[in-house]
């Protein structure tokens, strides 16, 4: 009977696929803006709290016939310390287990597209299974993740299950100088994408002033099982603040490539600051040779550059009058609506503050979208508060860089962010500078921001990069 007890154990951790299964899972996308093909998985979900490190009496959850009839039902996003869980911990919580299980169904209409899970943020590590097969895991708490689930749908209903932990490599990474709390405390989506698609955006204003400014647009395509069509093509328009459209453009994909590059000149631009946050709207559409996804995206026209040591916006210096600010919410802890999002942004301008250090990590994705509306500098941070002993071991340099990666990815199109953070108050070590390096290979046109203590600042005699 032990034998069997054993073997049933074994069976229930071991993974139901292939590694390169689970890293086929985790792919760099757009989430679409097209709200009919988006779904939210928030609310209610089934849940089971486990007080240590060992889940293996659980080990079956993910199961479908597996029983639940004595779990809780918890609501997500949710902190398992503000709804009574566990006590709140400083910094890093001890190790704790939580087990979730969610039923969703997939639209109709969504009939051979890729359909992916997005998780925009879980305290802490996770990892998931869908109708009972492993799909991934995902260790950086603050950064957004999604993960192709094609291939584990079945017709009806489906068995979403996922597994939180807090210890895993670089745990320490996500504790920082607040409460260490646990959960999954951000948006649950599902979206979908057809076989060709774009798997990156990216847009750039430079070369700014009051007469001009140049709009560079690279859309990186790519596809699901074959290769991208030769009659692919990028059509789209955009609109000033006030709704005149100001250019149209198609462009067509080259032969071997997989990029389309476009670049438009606005003549006398509305330009984007804390004052005066003009916001211009792009419609684009990809074809293959039908229109297969159309997108709108909002962007301001703006430019940071460091002159002489001085700070400066369109070719004006600016004064920062800075916060830092940690997501919290007195009652929900790590579970920040946007209705208090928007009442902090707007209390701060009140008070004459125009600049959010974001401490210390990535916020939700809608926050950016309310700066960017209501005029806010922002500093984005690539996540790494504490941990600082791990910065000395060069095996830790993947867990930066996925990091790193996963924060310019999502944010670099936001007008609101001016600079990039590497870290919060770590030592300079190499595989900081690295990680610092590879944010400034990603994205050229921010300055990027090593943030020290100042006596350790001081210790370096202004030998820094």
């Amino acid at each position: 009977m032990k034998k069997y007890l054993f073997m049933l154990l074994v069976l229930c951790l071991m993974p139901a696929n292939n590694t390169a299964q689970i890293l086929n899972s985790l792919k760099d996308i757009i989430r679409p803006t097209d709200p009919s093909l988006i779904r939210t998985l928030n609310g209610q979900w089934d849940f089971y709290f486990i007080n240590g490190a060992d889940w293996k009496e659980q080990a079956c959850f993910y199961q479908p016939d597996y029983d639940i009839s004595s779990w809780d039902r918890i609501l997500v996003p949710g902190c398992w310390d503000a709804l009574g869980y566990v006590e709140p911990k400083y910094a890093n919580p001890e190790e704790i287990n939580g087990l979730y299980r969610k039923n969703f169904t997939v639209p109709k209409g969504w009939k051979d597209k890729h359909v992916f899970l997005s998780f925009d943020g879980v305290l802490r590590g996770y990892e998931i299974w869908v109708n009972g097969n492993y799909v991934g895991k995902w260790e950086s708490s603050y950064n957004t993740c999604h993960f192709d689930v094609t291939d584990f749908l079945k017709k009806g209903e489906n068995l979403l299950a996922v597994r939180v932990y807090t210890h895993y490599k670089g745990f320490d990474f996500d504790g920082n100088d607040d409460w260490g709390q646990v959960g999954i405390n951000r948006n649950v989506s599902m979206f979908a994408i057809p076989d060709t698609h774009l798997k990156d955006f990216t847009l750039r204003t430079d070369s700014v002033s009051n007469e001009s400014a140049r709009i560079n647009m690279m859309f990186d395509i790519a596809s699901f099982t074959s290769s991208v069509s030769a009659n692919t093509y990028i059509e789209g328009l955009i609109k000033e603040p006030g709704g005149k459209i100001v250019a149209r453009f198609r462009e067509e994909l080259q032969k071997a490539e997989q990029q389309i590059s476009k670049e438009i000149i606005l003549d006398n631009p509305f330009l984007w600051n804390a004052e005066t946050p003009h916001l211009y709207r792009l419609e684009y559409s990809l074809y293959a040779p039908k229109r297969v996804q159309h997108f709108t995206v909002n962007f301001g026209v703006r430019e940071v550059l460091v002159e002489k040591n001085v700070i400066k916006l369109n070719g004006k210096k600016i004064k920062l009058r800075g916060v830092d600010l940690h997501e919290t919410d007195p009652f929900n802890g790590k579970v920040v609506s946007e209705e208090l999002n928007l009442k902090d942004l707007r209390m701060m301008k009140d008070a004459n503050v125009n600049f959010i250090r974001c401490s210390h990590y990535p916020r939700d994705p809608r926050f950016y979208e309310l700066c960017d509306s209501i005029g806010m500098y922002v500093m984005d941070e690539v996540p790494f508060g504490y941990g600082d002993s791990h910065l000395y071991d060069k095996s830790y340099q993947d867990i930066l860089l996925t990091r790193a990666d996963a924060t310019v990815r999502r944010d670099k199109n936001h007008p609101s962010v001016l600079f990039w953070s590497i870290g919060n108050e770590n030592p300079l070590t190499t595989i900081a500078e690295e990680t610092g390096r590879y944010v400034k290979r990603m994205d050229p046109t921010r300055p990027i921001c090593y943030p020290m203590i100042h006596n350790y600042f001081l210790s370096l005699d202004f030998n820094i990069p």
